[in-house]
């Protein structure tokens, strides 16, 4: 269904999505094969594919991925505490900062810097402007404990911006993440399962397969370990800005800053 530079989308006829990844960070729905990189640069949307017998084989490349049921990866949960609500904005700051510096004009970066400086909603476009409006009812919803609210702000966001996952898309995954994995630090209630439900079965119908099921994902806090390593620095310190911060940008086109930018909506609250 889709190719990057860092691997291929697969859907099977009853529309799951798997990803094939030529990179080494596991994920959910993802197969990892990094030696299939330089033998699959023939592949492009529409190639076919068969799967059985523990292979996924592209006849038309003359190439065959094995894969194990026996290896499915779940991420750990979080190895460390969280740091102090003041440390973790502080780190928050300097990603963003980087983020923005090397990402300018690509998805969301300037509504990012906005939104974590406080400065310059005069420079945002409409769908930007759109976007903050909506983030500021979302965060103020969710401390009010109004679930149903919260869940049709980030409703609104599902399909904003172009690609295989919209800007908006990848927002609402990098939030989800964040308040799942860090839910007893970030969002303790119990209403967080009725955002999560309503916001993963809207995202079913009226955004693509591809985000739908990231978007699921993140819900149940699971993700690519690249965005869990950049959260988890956020949030402790461990891994490293300098470590977890270059692979999250490089993570799509803009899929990484706009993930960024949800992961930045959680952890401002």
């Amino acid at each position: 269904m889709g190719v990057s530079s860092s691997g291929l989308f697969l859907m099977d006829p009853l529309g799951g999505v798997v990803f094939v990844s030529f990179e080494h960070f596991r994920g959910p729905v993802t197969i990892t094969a990094p030696s299939a990189s330089s033998r699959m640069k023939g592949a492009s949307a529409g190639t076919p594919v068969q799967v059985e017998h523990g292979w996924i084989s592209f006849p038309d490349q003359a190439v065959a991925i094995p894969f194990s049921r026996d290896l499915i990866w779940k991420p750990m949960p979080p190895r460390w505490p969280a740091d102090p609500a003041e440390s973790r904005k502080r780190k928050l700051e300097m990603a963003a900062a980087r983020a923005c510096a090397e990402k300018d004009g690509h998805g969301w970066s300037s509504l990012l810097a906005t939104l974590v400086n406080g400065r310059g909603v005069e420079n945002l476009a409409g769908e930007e402007r759109f976007t903050l409006e909506r983030i500021g009812r979302f965060q103020t919803a969710m401390r009010q404990c109004d679930g149903v609210t919260a869940g049709a702000c980030l409703k609104e966001l599902l399909g904003l911006g172009q690609g295989l996952t919209p800007s908006g898309d990848d927002m609402v995954a990098g939030l989800l993440l964040a308040l799942n994995r860090w839910r007893e630090v970030l969002r303790p209630e119990t209403f967080m399962e009725e955002v999560n439900q309503s916001v993963a079965e809207w995202a079913r119908l009226h955004t693509t397969a591809l985000s739908a099921t990231l978007i699921e994902c993140a819900a149940r806090g699971l993700a690519s370990e690249c965005l869990i390593h950049a959260l988890d620095s956020i949030m402790t310190g461990t891994p490293s800005l300098d470590d977890s911060l270059p692979p999250l940008l490089q993570w799509g086109a803009s899929s990484g800053i706009d993930s960024l930018l949800g992961m930045a909506v959680a952890i401002i609250g």
